[in-house]
């Protein structure tokens, strides 16, 4: 429910169920960060069944989130409307590569 970047490289979602995951672009990451009990203006929702590759900003230490490249998004609010979600989230391991 909050604007947040995943401490991870990169993650899969995809939303089969309910309302999709929202995201704002790059060029506004910093500001919604600062403002992240709030909602947005910018914000951009994926559909149903979209697969979305978002980077996050790895292992990162918090005190310079803002300085990190990562998607900002937020699992939309439904808290206490009875509205349910079903979400699939795959992570890319830390330490994961493609060496050959």
């Amino acid at each position: 429910k909050y604007w947040h970047q995943d401490s991870v490289p990169f993650r899969m979602i995809t939303t089969y169920r309910g309302p999709c995951t929202e995201w704002v672009p790059p060029a506004l990451s910093k500001e919604t960060l600062e403002r992240r009990q709030f909602d947005s203006e910018h914000v951009q929702s994926l559909s149903h069944c979209d697969v979305a590759l978002f980077k996050g900003r790895g292992d990162a230490d918090a005190d310079l989130l803002y300085d990190q490249t990562g998607i900002v998004h937020r699992s939309p609010r439904t808290e206490g409307s009875g509205i349910y979600r079903l979400v699939l989230v795959l992570d890319i391991p830390r330490g994961w590569h493609f060496d050959d």
